[in-house]
C-alpha cells in the first residue's frame, strides 16, 4: 500500500470515528421540536407510572399527588392545552391539605397557581395564598404572588404595583435577583424576568431593570448553550428557567444574539440533558432526575406557546389552536440519527476518494465495513452511562492514619415525599459506616469514596480549590423541596465554616450529610452530639 493510499484511508477512518463521537450531540441538538419534547417526557411519565394514555396518567398519577408533586406537571399540560379535571385536582388538594399541617407562603401559593391554571379560583387556597402568603417569605413569595395578581387575582397585602416594586427593590447590584447573598442566581433571576416579563413594553422601570438581567444571565450561559446556577456547575434547571424567561419576554431562545454561545442557543443547551427515553437528567451524563424533567416540559410548553404568539406560560389562558400534544411525531431515536450521520459521513468520504482518483471495490468496500462497524457500536453503546464510575468496593487504604464514621440521612423529607424510589422510608441513604482515611483527606473526599463504593449518586462541582458544592445526593437535589432546601454537612455535630473540599480529617470524627429544608433549622432533632455517647 503506497503512502498516499495510507494517508487517503486514514482519512476515512477519521471522519467515521468522528461520527461515533459527534453524532450523539447533534442529533440532541438538531430536528427536535418544543412539541417533541412535551411528547417525549409525557410518554415516558405514561409509561413509568403504568398509565394506559395521558388521560388516565393525569387522572390516576397526577391529580391524587395533587400538593405532593403534581402541580408543575398539570400547570405545563393545561397551558398546553391538555384536559385537566380542575375540579377533580381542587378536591384532591383539599383531602391533602385538610391533615392540619402548616403549608410554608411558597406551597401555598404554587397550590394557587395551579387552581389558577385550571379555571378553579374561588378554591380556598387560593384566597388563603392571596390572604397570607403574597410577599410573606422573600423574595419568591413576591414572584409567585404577583404571577397570581398577574392573572386578574387581588390581595389585601399587596396591589400589583406594590408587589412589582417590591420586587424591583430586591434586585442586587449586579443586575439580578437571588434569595439570599450578595450575588444574583441564574435561576431567580430568570423567575424574576418571568413575571416581570407582561410590564416590560410597557414600564420603563422594568424595561431597564429586565435588560440588565438578561445581560447578567447572557454571561451565566456556557459554550454548551446550557447555564449555570448556584454552585457554579451547568444544569437542566438552570437553562430551563432562562429558556422559560426569554419566551415570557417574547424574545427567541434559538435565535437571539446574546444567547447564542459557540454556535449553541439555550434551546441546545436544554436538550443537551434530554435523555433517550425522553426524560431529562440535572447535569451531563447523569440518569434520571424528576425535578429536571418537569422544568424541561414546563420550557417545552413555553416555546411552543411562543411559537404562536400566546403569553408566557404564567399568565393562564388556553391555546386556541388545540393541545401541543396534537398531531406531530415523536422523533427519532438519538441512535439512529448518530447512524445516519455516520452514514453520511461516509458517503462524503466515498465522494473524496472518488474525486482522489481511488475508485478501487476494494476502497469502497472498506467504508462499507467501516460504517457497518461504527453503526454496530452506537447501537450497542450507551453514551449516557454512568456505570463505570461506580466501583462496588471501598478504597484500599494502604496508609491510613486514622477512621472516620460518616452517614447520610434525609429524614426530614420522608413524609409526603414524592420521590419514593430514592427517598429511604427511614430516611438513610447510608448508615454509620466506617471510613478509613490517609493523610490529608477531606469531608468530600470520603464523600466520594462511599458514593462509588455504595452506588450512591453523586453530583458536586468545584474542588478544594474552586470551592465543593454537593448539589445532589441519590437524586435528591438542592430546592428539590423548596427555596432554601440543599444539601450540608456537619462534623462532630457543627457546620464547619469551611466546604468539604478543606475540611481535613482527624481521627475519630463523626461525619453527617443531612438533606434539610431550610438552611439547617430543621435539623436539630437530628445532629449528633458527643454527650450522647
Amino acid at each position: 500500500m503506497t503512502g498516499r493510499n495510507v494517508i487517503i484511508r486514514a482519512a476515512v477512518c477519521i471522519l467515521l470515528t468522528a461520527a461515533v463521537l459527534v453524532s450523539p450531540f447533534v442529533s440532541l441538538a438538531e430536528g427536535v421540536s418544543s412539541q417533541e419534547v412535551f411528547k417525549g417526557i409525557v410518554d415516558y411519565s405514561v409509561k413509568t407510572t403504568g398509565s394506559k394514555d395521558v388521560q388516565d396518567w393525569i387522572q390516576s398519577a397526577l391529580i391524587p399527588n395533587a400538593g405532593a408533586g403534581a402541580e408543575w406537571y398539570l400547570i405545563s399540560a393545561a397551558q398546553g392545552g391538555v384536559k385537566v379535571d380542575g375540579a377533580a385536582y381542587g378536591a384532591a388538594l383539599t383531602n391533602t391539605v385538610s391533615d392540619g399541617r402548616n403549608l410554608s407562603s411558597t406551597e401555598l401559593l404554587k397550590y394557587a397557581l395551579t387552581l389558577c391554571a385550571l379555571k378553579q379560583t374561588d378554591h380556598p387556597q387560593v384566597q388563603s395564598a392571596l390572604e397570607g402568603a403574597v410577599g410573606a417569605q422573600g423574595v419568591m413569595s413576591y414572584i409567585y404572588g404577583l404571577h397570581l395578581l398577574n392573572n386578574g387575582l387581588e390581595s389585601p397585602r399587596f396591589t400589583a404595583e406594590e408587589a412589582l416594586s417590591e420586587l424591583l427593590s430586591m434586585r442586587k447590584a449586579d443586575g439580578g435577583w437571588a434569595v439570599m447573598g450578595n450575588y444574583s442566581d441564574t435561576d431567580v433571576t430568570a423567575m424574576a424576568l418571568q413575571v416581570l416579563a407582561p410590564y416590560y413594553e410597557s414600564d420603563p422601570r422594568v424595561r431597564a431593570a429586565a435588560d440588565e438581567a438578561l445581560e447578567f444571565l447572557s454571561k451565566k450561559q456556557k459554550d454548551s448553550g446550557a447555564f449555570i446556577g448556584f454552585g457554579g456547575g451547568e444544569n437542566l434547571e438552570s437553562t430551563a428557567q432562562v429558556l422559560i424567561a426569554l419566551c415570557s419576554l417574547k424574545i427567541d431562545p434559538r435565535t437571539d444574539a446574546r444567547f447564542i454561545k459557540q454556535g449553541n442557543s439555550c434551546f441546545d443547551g436544554l436538550l443537551a440533558f434530554r435523555l433517550s427515553d425522553g426524560s431529562f437528567c440535572h447535569v451531563a451524563d447523569g440518569g434520571y432526575n424528576s425535578t429536571a424533567t418537569v422544568q424541561a416540559l414546563m420550557a417545552s410548553v413555553s416555546l411552543w406557546r411562543y411559537e404562536r404568539g400566546l403569553n408566557g406560560i404564567y399568565i393562564m389562558s388556553p391555546a386556541p389552536d388545540g393541545s401541543i400534544l396534537a398531531g406531530g411525531d415523536s422523533g427519532l431515536s438519538y441512535k439512529l440519527v448518530a447512524i445516519i450521520v455516520a452514514a453520511a459521513l461516509a458517503l462524503a468520504a466515498a465522494v473524496i476518494l472518488y474525486l482522489c482518483g481511488k475508485r478501487s471495490v476494494k476502497n469502497f468496500i472498506f467504508i462499507l465495513l467501516s460504517l457497518a462497524l461504527v453503526s454496530a457500536l452506537i447501537l450497542v453503546t450507551d453514551f449516557q452511562s454512568t456505570k463505570s464510575y461506580y466501583s462496588g468496593q471501598k478504597t484500599e487504604k494502604s496508609e491510613a492514619v486514622g477512621s472516620v464514621t460518616m452517614c447520610i440521612r434525609c429524614d426530614v423529607i420522608v413524609p409526603g415525599s414524592a420521590d419514593k424510589d430514592y427517598v429511604p422510608r427511614d430516611g438513610v441513604i447510608l448508615p454509620d459506616t466506617v471510613f478509613e482515611f490517609e493523610e490529608g483527606e477531606t469531608a468530600f473526599d470520603i464523600l466520594t469514596q462511599a458514593a462509588r463504593a455504595y452506588n450512591i449518586q453523586l453530583d458536586s462541582r468545584g474542588s478544594s480549590i474552586s470551592m465543593v458544592y454537593v448539589k445532589g445526593i441519590n437524586y435528591i437535589y438542592e430546592y428539590d423541596y423548596g427555596e432554601q432546601s440543599g444539601w450540608m454537612y456537619y462534623v462532630n455535630g457543627i457546620a464547619p465554616s469551611v466546604n468539604s473540599g478543606e475540611y481535613k480529617l482527624r481521627d475519630g470524627d463523626v461525619i453527617q450529610w443531612m438533606y434539610s429544608r431550610d438552611i439547617g433549622a430543621d435539623l436539630r432533632d437530628y445532629i449528633y452530639t458527643p454527650s450522647e455517647n
